[in-house]
């Protein structure tokens, strides 16, 4: 499984319009094979701040979500100038023994 962490924070006065284009690029990435999950956070002590949490089943999955339409028209091109700073990384999940 591979799980990506990212934290966004908007620039001042463009929190709505970052999580409705959040929202758009969850509803199609759950929609895509191999996406168990896409959940938007929003900081209750910082309201610029955004965490998004995605778990797909297989790298292959996720170099899927990289070359989508949607990824490119959301995540590539509206959302940078909306945004202050943006970071994350990719995670394996580590299981507990049986």
């Amino acid at each position: 499984m591979i799980v990506i962490c990212r934290t966004m924070i908007a620039k001042e006065g463009n929190e709505d319009e970052v999580t409705a284009i959040l929202v758009q690029l969850a509803v199609h990435s759950t929609a895509e094979p191999g996406n168990e999950m896409f959940l938007i956070h929003h900081s209750t002590t910082e309201p610029r701040r955004f965490l998004i949490y995605e778990q797909y089943d297989a790298q292959d999955s996720f170099n899927f979500h990289l070359t989508s339409p949607h990824f490119d028209k959301y995540f590539k091109n509206e959302l940078p100038p909306l945004l202050e700073t943006q970071d994350g990384g990719m995670y394996e999940l580590i299981r507990l023994p049986e």
